[in-house]
C-alpha cells in the first residue's frame, strides 16, 4: 500500500492529468440515497410542458366496445353531441364548453379551437365526421326553433354556456349507465381516441395537431402504449 501511494504521488507530479483519471475511478461511489435525490430532481414536471405521471402509470382509454356502448346510450341529442365531440376531437372540457357557433365549420367537418381557451394557447383545427357535422346541424336548428339559440354551443337551463363540472357530472352519469367502471371522466374520452387513432396508423404529428397535445406528451403516451409486458414479449419471441 506504502509503494502505490508513492507512486501516485510520483505521476501526480510528473503526469497530473493521468493521476486525475486515476482518482476519478477510484472515487467512491455516491450513496445509494444521494442517487435517489438526483433522479427525482431531474424528473419530468406536470407543467404541460413535460412528460407527467411517474414511471410505469398505466394510462387509461376506452376500448372500441366500451365505446360503443357509451355511443349508442339512448340519450337526449344535446348530450349525444357532447360526447361525440369530446370523443371526435379529443378536446379538452374547458375547450368543449368554450366552443361557440362561429368556430364551426360544418361544411369542411372541422371545429376551431380559438387561442384563448384552446390547450396550449395555440388556435387549432379538429375534424370531425361528417354524420357528427350532420348532427351538430339538427342540433342548432332545433335550438333555433325553441328560441334558445345563443352564441355557444352547448348551454344548459341555467346558462347559456354549460360549466366543465356539469358536463364531468354528465360523463359520469353515462359511463355509469353504459356499464364502464373506473373510466368515467372526460379526459378519458380524450386518450380514447389518442389510442384508438394510433391504432388505426394516424400519423403522430396529425393526432398531435389533432388533439393539441405536445410532442413529450405524446411521446410518453405511444411509449406507454408500445410497452410489452416481458413474459408476452417472449412468448412471442420463443414462438
Amino acid at each position: 500500500m506504502r509503494y502505490i501511494c508513492i507512486l501516485i504521488v510520483r505521476y501526480k507530479y510528473e503526469f497530473p492529468f493521468f493521476v486525475t483519471k486515476v482518482e476519478l475511478i477510484a472515487a467512491p461511489p455516491v450513496p445509494a440515497g444521494n442517487r435517489r435525490q438526483r433522479n427525482e430532481d431531474v424528473r419530468p414536471r406536470s407543467d404541460g410542458s413535460t412528460m407527467a405521471g411517474k414511471e410505469g402509470q398505466s394510462i387509461k382509454y376506452l376500448s372500441r366496445e366500451e365505446w360503443r356502448r357509451l355511443a349508442v346510450l339512448p340519450l337526449p341529442l344535446r348530450d349525444h353531441l357532447i360526447l361525440r365531440v369530446l370523443y371526435e376531437t379529443g378536446c379538452t372540457v374547458n375547450e368543449l364548453v368554450n366552443i361557440t357557433v362561429a368556430d364551426l365549420n360544418l361544411r369542411e367537418s372541422i371545429i376551431i379551437f380559438p387561442a384563448p381557451s384552446a390547450r396550449g394557447h395555440r388556435t387549432r383545427s379538429s375534424f370531425i365526421s361528417e354524420d357528427l357535422a350532420v348532427l351538430i346541424r339538427r342540433y342548432l336548428r332545433l335550438a333555433k326553433k325553441a328560441g334558445k339559440a345563443g352564441s355557444f354551443l352547448f348551454d344548459s337551463r341555467q346558462s347559456s354556456q354549460m360549466t366543465t363540472k356539469r358536463i364531468r357530472q354528465l360523463v359520469q352519469a353515462f359511463a355509469k349507465e353504459a356499464g364502464i367502471a373506473g373510466k368515467n371522466n372526460p379526459q378519458i374520452l380524450r386518450y380514447s381516441h389518442i389510442v384508438h387513432a394510433y391504432e388505426n396508423d394516424v400519423q403522430i404529428d396529425a393526432i398531435e395537431k389533432q388533439v393539441g397535445i405536445t410532442r413529450s406528451r405524446a411521446v410518453q403516451i405511444f411509449s406507454e402504449l408500445r410497452r410489452t409486458p416481458k413474459k408476452d414479449a417472449y412468448k412471442s419471441f420463443f414462438g
